[in-house]
């Protein structure tokens, strides 16, 4: 068990999380973690994982939702500001 100091940051307050942690937990800068408490009140934090297959599923149907005809992909460049 590591023990950190909570610091206040802000409105909020924050916690660094050692290294040794980061690495088997497999996080990085910018990803995600579930917050929330069990029933004797400890803090649960727990990496957000992407379910891939789910993602591009739902990618693929709205892909083909999607129209590609020559009249849609003209309209797109004509109205194209950049």
């Amino acid at each position: 068990m590591t023990t950190v100091t909570i610091t206040k940051w802000g409105n909020s307050l924050g916690v660094r999380i050692p290294a040794e942690i980061v690495q088997r937990a497999e996080l990085y800068a910018g990803g995600q973690l579930e917050v929330s408490t069990d029933r004797d009140g400890r803090i649960v934090l727990a990496p957000l994982r992407v379910d891939r297959k789910a993602f591009f599923a739902e990618l693929r149907a709205f892909v083909r939702s999607c129209p590609q005809s020559s009249e849609v992909v003209q309209a797109m460049r004509d109205e194209a500001r950049f």
